[in-house]
């Protein structure tokens, strides 16, 4: 298995960027200062005075994320999403997050049989569940709650499934919701495609009800049962049935969305 670690990629990209903002080679520094404390290189001189000595750089420098991509590629899990065809963002969100988390599982598992290794108190605190290091589904994982409504006896089915993004549509139905309010069908808000989302909808096979004994016709809603602390929106910009890319614009608020 290729050891590469997604989460150290993710500690390197924000520590470039946190050096951009001072105008510091931040990443040299950290390196050049664990090679003196683990290797204990050169004397006490040189050790103290190695930060005088970096050339600072300019602020605001750019970042370049290629060696975090490249890293995702060689990472043996999204070797798929490799090469020169055009990919969607959301095939690679997904991808990427489910194993972001696993690197970081695997990340503080590995610390903890480190620091216990010899003796279990050691530890500062009892082994953690996978549930509890899990940061990806800590932030971004929710539940929506799934509803099967019999429209001949009436009875519901409820069942959640989990989250980490919801894909909203850009059909001409969310067009004619934004043009029932009012407003121009351009000027499609992410209000209305949240209302889309939640709207009843019926199935266009039957399904079997238990209550029926039967197949029968049957709506289904979605709706949401807990909120992540980071909602994901992926706006659906692909008309597969005209083969077209939708163009309308977006809008959301700048607060006040929760």
């Amino acid at each position: 298995e290729p050891q590469i670690c997604l989460a150290c990629e993710m500690d390197c990209l924000f520590l470039s960027y946190f050096g951009s903002t001072v105008g510091k080679d931040v990443l040299f520094l950290i390196e050049e200062s664990s090679r003196n404390l683990l290797g204990n290189q050169g004397d006490d001189e040189s050790r103290s005075n190695y930060g005088d000595e970096i050339v600072s750089t300019e602020k605001g420098y750019p970042l370049v994320i290629s060696e975090m991509i490249t890293s995702s590629w060689k990472s043996g899990k999204m070797n798929h999403l490799a090469g020169y065809e055009q990919r969607d963002a959301h095939e690679f969100l997904n991808a990427f997050l489910e194993l972001l988390g696993k690197h970081i599982v695997k990340f503080r598992e590995r610390i903890y049989g480190a620091v216990t290794l010899i003796d279990e108190d050691n530890a500062l605190s009892p082994k953690p569940e996978k549930k509890e290091i899990d940061i990806i589904k800590q932030l971004f994982q929710g539940s929506l709650r799934s509803v099967l409504l019999c429209e001949k006896c009436g009875v519901k089915r409820i069942q959640h499934e989990p989250f980490v993004n919801i894909s909203l549509s850009l059909s001409e139905e969310v067009e004619r919701m934004q043009r029932g309010k009012g407003a121009r069908v351009l000027d499609i808000s992410v209000e209305t495609c949240l209302e889309h989302f939640v709207l009843p909808e019926k199935l266009g096979d039957l399904v079997y009800c238990s209550s029926c004994g039967k197949k029968t016709e049957t709506k289904k809603q979605h709706t949401f049962a807990k909120l992540p602390k980071v909602l994901c929106l992926h706006l659906k910009r692909f008309d597969a049935a005209r083969n077209r890319k939708i163009e309308n614009f977006v809008s959301f608020p700048a607060e006040g969305l929760n």
